[in-house]
């Protein structure tokens, strides 16, 4: 999944805001977050996570039931509601 330039997302170093992106053959996706604290730093696309501000559950457990319920792929749940919630987010900006 890409996520867009100003972008909030977690990291396991804190939460922070996308502010570049590159694609390298060994890594994937990586990308430049600039932490609440000021620093930078680089990291796969597999520890990002974006910050859902609209949803008082996490994007994980959402994809989880309707994985479940429907007896779909939950990764593949989980990017549909990212991407969606994203684009709503880039619409209202």
């Amino acid at each position: 999944m890409i996520y867009p330039i100003g972008t909030k997302v977690t990291t396991k170093r804190g939460t922070g805001i996308v502010r570049d992106f590159k694609f390298t053959a060994i890594d994937g996706n990586c990308y430049l977050i600039e932490l609440s604290d000021g620093s930078k730093i680089w990291r796969t696309e597999k520890s990002v996570r974006p910050i859902l501000e609209c949803f008082p559950v996490t994007a994980t457990k959402i994809a989880q039931a309707i994985a479940k319920r429907f007896n779909l792929d939950v990764n593949e749940v989980e990017a549909v509601i990212l991407l969606s919630v994203l684009e709503i987010t880039s619409m209202n900006t």
